[in-house]
């Protein structure tokens, strides 16, 4: 079972579209070339790794608070979104997906 705080914020972010991979080079592209707006919108249209992220690490053991996982994802879904370079690092489903679990398992073994 989600913690509360996991499941706020789930509902929240369930109603954001997920954007397709070319959509989300193009506003890292955009990003990139300091398109703030650009930005804004490839982080919150990629929370939802934020909330599937949490869920995995929350649902085993619950030894992580959901508000801890989610703030330790959001920075690193921003962090990502700032360093991702689309010419060389892959999608940035995959490359954010890699910064927010490096966050998360943080937040895991501080909690154990």
């Amino acid at each position: 079972m989600l913690t509360n705080s996991l499941e706020s914020y789930r509902r929240i972010v369930g109603g954001l579209e997920p954007l397709a991979p070319e959509e989300s080079e193009r506003l890292a592209w955009l990003a990139k070339a300091g398109a703030r707006e650009a930005r804004r919108e490839l982080i919150e249209r990629h929370l939802w790794i934020v909330v599937e992220t949490a869920r995995f690490f929350a649902a085993p053991f619950g030894l992580v608070q959901g508000s801890r996982l989610i703030s330790a994802g959001n920075r690193a879904l921003i962090r990502a979104a700032t360093a991702y370079r689309p010419w060389c690092d892959g999608g940035f489903v995959e490359f954010a997906i890699s910064e927010i679990m490096a966050a998360m398992r943080e937040e895991f073994v501080a909690a154990a």
